[in-house]
């Protein structure tokens, strides 16, 4: 499991859990049980915080717009990216900014 997270955080492009689950070889619940046991989130929640982590980083090292960074990061929309960094950092973007 260690050498999947590893390898998520690395990648440019985060895939979907189903994807994820496909890609390993296990089936979407197996990748969902073994998420929860070695994580403690599901693997959905795991990747939403890798991309709310790419944004957060991204906000710290350039002065890109934010619907530039919330593409750059994976997000299908600004308003997607606010609601989901609000979700995790408590405020939005610009605020964190």
């Amino acid at each position: 499991m260690t050498g999947l997270l590893q390898r998520l955080q690395g990648r440019p492009a985060l895939p979907s859990a189903a994807a994820l689950a496909d890609e390993t070889g296990v089936g979407l619940r197996t990748l969902q049980r073994r998420f929860m046991e070695h994580v403690g989130v599901s693997p959905k929640q795991h990747l939403r915080w890798l991309r709310f982590e790419r944004a957060r980083q991204l906000l710290l090292r350039s002065d890109r717009r934010s619907v530039e960074i919330a593409m750059a990061a994976g997000y299908s929309d600004q308003a997607h990216f606010v609601r989901e960094f609000r979700r995790f950092a408590g405020v939005t973007p610009g605020r964190w900014r």
